[in-house]
């Protein structure tokens, strides 16, 4: 037989058992063969195996150590670690029934006569030893219920079901869950107990209670929480301690993130902060009255900016509030230094508990924190009679209120921030700004960095919500864009042909009103011949059409089984595995079985089948007959 075993694979052929197959040979079956028999490799061992998963490679289970035998048994090739078999935990399963590799877990005894269980391939492969005498498990004497008795009592009644105190060691990094007699409940390491004495965090204010939280002790700080950005996190979750950054929104919809003990020591919303203060602006109005060419944060060429700068007259002043100068020590010396580089006269007035600036070309002034409206007439006296002195001038007497014209400074801090907004610098949006969708919040109140969204609506009508940094560096109407969709860009407007082959039922709510044509989204069509298929809104718009149709897919339509149910007949009815006549066209180039009137089997592709190639063994007969 030209198929036979012996033929096709002599070399498999040699290990066909000589006894256990009665009668039938390597003569008698086809290499293709389902029926199982007997075979013996080399090293004389035995088993049952079908003739065709021998042909396809399927070797000896006992050489590939997927069956136990003497040879590769755990008593055979690792006897020292044999001997450690527990003698009654494994029933009647012995070091002989198992191969090293083998992943059943099994009971062990060490010569302390420690007991416990592992999978036989840590022991024979990777070294594992007893979990006892390494350490790995705990003996009673070193757990904590006899190391550290006093914590049983805060071990939780019901929360640690799994683990058993007289298991765990004193120094375990095992995290388990405790309960002070306050109620608290936490979880950590039973290290952290032990060895760095952690108690309740809750008790010690770590952690968040009703009468500890945030917004409990700080309602005022609450109330700039942001309501989305922080998820599920609330100002009742967290400490006024708490070093954690989160989202806040002030009253007029800054965004800024920083941490709650930030916020308590008295940082606020740096947006709403302007760069310039109060008594800096107090300052520069009555030196400006005085010196009408004196500038207000100038920036130099070599960019370094001062608060307050007169080249005429040579001279600086720096005002320098305590929260934030308290940690510039060192940048504020390297500017007095720069600014003596230049021969200017350096003016620093410094909030109270910041540390003078002691070099030759500085003159510190010190006022309190922050300074009184009597102790900024003071200091603005003094600063003109250093000015004066500096240039040589005749001293003259300055009409200087400080509270009297508070009024006056404000408008001119109002104007300086309004110059900074986008209202003065971004013209153009101004006109896009949603006129009732942003409440009370106006473009005059924002700068160009800042986070917050807001609604915005194009000269078309379309409304959106973007953050400002993002419309001031050039980004527009989504809508116009295409990037979102709306009647004007939706697919059902702009190819309401390709939308009439939307899926009626498989889109769930989706419609070709919500997706632009050029959408990437994979949604489900079906064509005329009612053929389903999945795709997006983008391939269909660049000409792409029902696969089924254009036999790109196979379906009933066009499968071999409906088009040539001749041919179909000769599909083989074993060799194709799940494979059918309904799952290729007439056209595939997949090799697959057939199988003749006359029982020839044979391989060869679809498309030939369908081209008139028949079966090899019959047109040779026919051509030995002609």
């Amino acid at each position: 037989m030209e198929n036979s075993l012996a033929i096709r694979n002599p070399e498999l052929a040699k290990q066909w058992h000589e006894t256990k197959n009665g009668k039938l040979t390597p003569f008698h079956v086809t290499f293709g063969s389902n029926k199982k028999a007997w075979w013996k490799c080399e090293k004389e061992h035995e088993w049952e195996a079908s003739t065709w998963n021998r042909h396809k490679g399927r070797g000896c289970p006992y050489c590939a150590n997927k069956k136990v035998c003497i040879d590769n048994c755990l008593a055979t090739l690792n006897p020292e670690i044999a001997r450690q078999w527990h003698p009654t935990k494994n029933g009647t399963l012995t070091p002989y029934d198992v191969v090293v590799g083998s992943y059943k877990k099994v009971w062990w005894m060490c010569e302390e006569g420690h007991a416990w269980e592992t999978k036989v391939y840590r022991r024979a492969k990777h070294g594992s030893g007893c979990l006892y005498c390494c350490g790995q498990k705990t003996l009673f004497e070193k757990s904590i219920t006899v190391t550290h008795p006093e914590l049983l009592k805060e071990w939780h009644p019901s929360k640690n079901t799994s683990v058993d105190p007289s298991t765990i060691s004193f120094g375990s990094e095992r995290k388990v869950w405790w309960k002070c007699e306050k109620g608290h409940e936490w979880k950590i390491s039973v290290y952290s107990r032990t060895r760095k004495k952690t108690g309740c965090p809750y008790c010690s204010g770590r952690n968040a209670t009703i009468d500890n939280c945030l917004a409990k002790v700080h309602p005022e700080i609450s109330k700039e929480w942001h309501p989305i950005k922080n998820g599920l996190l609330t100002p009742s979750d967290v400490t006024p301690k708490s070093g954690r950054k989160v989202w806040w929104m002030c009253e007029k919809g800054h965004e800024w993130k920083t941490t709650a003990n930030q916020r308590v020591v008295g940082t606020n919303c740096p947006f709403c902060k302007p760069r310039t203060s109060f008594p800096e602006q107090t300052i520069f109005y009555f030196i400006n009255n005085r010196f009408k060419n004196t500038l207000s944060q100038h920036l130099t060429e070599d960019g370094v900016e001062f608060d307050i700068f007169n080249s005429e007259l040579s001279f600086v002043i720096e005002y320098d509030g305590y929260y934030w100068h308290r940690k510039r020590y060192e940048q504020d010396v390297k500017k007095s230094e720069y600014v003596a580089q230049k021969g200017f006269l350096l003016i620093r007035v410094r909030e109270e508990g910041l540390q003078r600036i002691n070099n030759n070309s500085t003159i510190n002034i010190s006022v309190g924190n922050p300074p009184s409206f009597n102790e900024l007439n003071n200091v603005i006296s003094e600063i003109f009679k250093l000015i004066f002195q500096h240039n040589n001038l005749c001293c003259e007497k300055v009409n200087i209120d400080t509270e009297n014209k508070k009024y006056d400074i404000t408008k001119l801090f109002k104007k300086k921030n309004i110059e900074n907004s986008i209202a003065f610098q971004y013209p153009h949006l101004v006109k896009e700004w949603h006129p009732t969708k942003n409440n009370e919040l106006k473009p005059e109140h924002f700068k160009k960095g800042a986070h917050l969204k807001v609604w915005w609506k194009c000269e078309k009508g379309h409304e959106w919500e973007s953050a400002i940094y993002s419309r001031t560096t050039g980004v527009g109407c989504p809508y116009c864009a295409n990037k979102r969709v709306c009647i004007d860009n939706c697919l059902a407007t702009l190819n309401p042909e390709i939308a009439k082959q939307w899926h009626p039922t498989k889109n769930g709510i989706l419609t070709p009103y919500d997706v632009v044509v050029g959408s990437y989204t994979k949604v489900w069509w079906m064509c005329e011949k009612g053929h389903e298929w999945e795709t997006n809104a983008h391939n269909r718009t660049k000409g792409s059409g029902c696969p089924y149709c254009t036999n790109r897919k196979i379906c009933i339509d066009n499968c071999l089984a409906t088009l040539n149910s001749e041919l179909a007949k000769e599909w083989h009815p074993t060799k194709n595995g799940t494979l059918t006549p309904y799952d290729v066209t007439r056209s595939s180039s997949k090799r697959v079985w057939w199988k003749c009137n006359e029982g020839h089997e044979w391989e060869t592709s679809v498309n030939n089948r369908a081209y008139g190639s028949g079966c090899l063994y019959c047109s040779r007969k026919n051509k030995l007959r002609k």
